[in-house]
């Protein structure tokens, strides 16, 4: 209904309401006026202000976006559908609409309403699934459907206006996949002070001995567990999917140790750190994921590490992920 015929029927409420003029013929009849008038104005008044509401609702919205992959790269052609709503009826939005990324993944909404919904993003080689275990290959299916309303500081398109500040939808761009081995949840034992092999790395740990009749989560001797490759090299990673290892920024061997007495002094690493290395000469690439339980065992460190690692010269460590 367009605001025209929406003031016409406003306009003609009211005048239904009201009725014909009362002449004041007499005390009652004014009365009676009166009363009409009294019963009618509030009924007016509460149809205007629900009108002014609405319209409020329905306001200009200027908002940046940005859509990158599962490795933090951005996707130029995807086209990001969305809902623009407003106030109802009385003030629809933009409503249904879409905007394309450019080079940088990058794209502006422009519209009316008070409220974003973004239904899906579009995009030949992008799929709705992101891997929550990548080291296994299972997959879960990602929300993607993102309301962003003006009310509230939290999550508010206003927090979105500047283009250095852009809304980011992550998504799970489809990878190629090759001959990659992986493994999930595997305890190896490192004896303490003698180096051992894993999966293309030589790990090793010095620790200070267990302190008797304590648990091994509350020992708190020195310790310390090296990674290195071998005829490679290996760097930490913030990186979640662990899925295409770096061209650079490889060390010779990295290491992990805690102090007896220093300040946030923990007898283990958990959550779990990630890697990626190179091992070989360059024909290994991997990544991993560890925790370390340095104490618990007797004589020997554990390390539960999930793994991948692909032999051919290759640096794509995606795994197909199980039906």
């Amino acid at each position: 209904m367009n605001r025209k015929k929406l003031q016409v029927v406003f306009f003609g409420i009211a005048l239904v309401a009201m009725g014909p003029p009362v002449a004041k013929t007499d005390e009652g009849s004014e009365t009676q006026a009166d009363n009409q008038r009294q019963m009618t104005e509030p009924r007016v008044s509460r149809a205007w202000r629900m009108l002014e509401l609405a319209r409020s609702r329905n306001m200009p919205i200027t908002m940046y976006g940005r859509v990158i992959d599962q490795h933090g790269k951005p996707v130029e052609g995807a086209k990001v559908h969305m809902i623009i709503a407003g106030g109802g009826e009385m003030a629809p939005g933009t409503g249904r609409t879409w905007f394309v990324t450019d080079a940088d993944g990058r794209f502006l909404i422009k519209g009316k309403g008070d409220q974003i919904q973004i239904a899906r993003v579009e995009h030949p080689n992008v799929t709705a699934y992101l891997t929550l275990h990548p080291s296994d290959g299972k997959r879960d299916e990602g929300k993607l459907l993102t309301a962003v309303s003006h009310f509230g500081e939290a999550h508010s398109w206003r927090t979105y206006d500047r283009p250095e500040r852009p809304f980011v939808l992550n998504v799970w761009r489809s990878e190629r996949f090759e001959q990659v081995e992986f493994g999930s949840g595997g305890f190896y034992p490192i004896p303490n002070g003698e180096p051992s092999e894993l999966r293309g790395l030589v790990v090793s740990c010095k620790r200070d001995p267990k302190e008797q009749g304590k648990h091994w989560r509350q020992q708190q001797g020195s310790w310390a567990i090296t990674f290195r490759p071998i005829d490679g090299g290996i760097q930490e990673t913030t990186d979640v999917y662990l899925n295409e290892a770096p061209l650079a920024g490889y060390e010779p061997e990295l290491t992990i140790f805690m102090q007896r007495g220093q300040q946030g002094y923990s007898p283990r690493i958990y959550p779990g750190r990630r890697f990626y290395y190179t091992a070989h000469g360059g024909k290994w690439h991997g990544s991993f994921e560890a925790t370390l339980d340095p104490f618990m065992y007797d004589d020997e460190c554990r390390v539960n590490a999930d793994y991948k690692y692909n032999s051919n010269g290759s640096r794509n460590l995606a795994v197909r992920p199980r039906d």
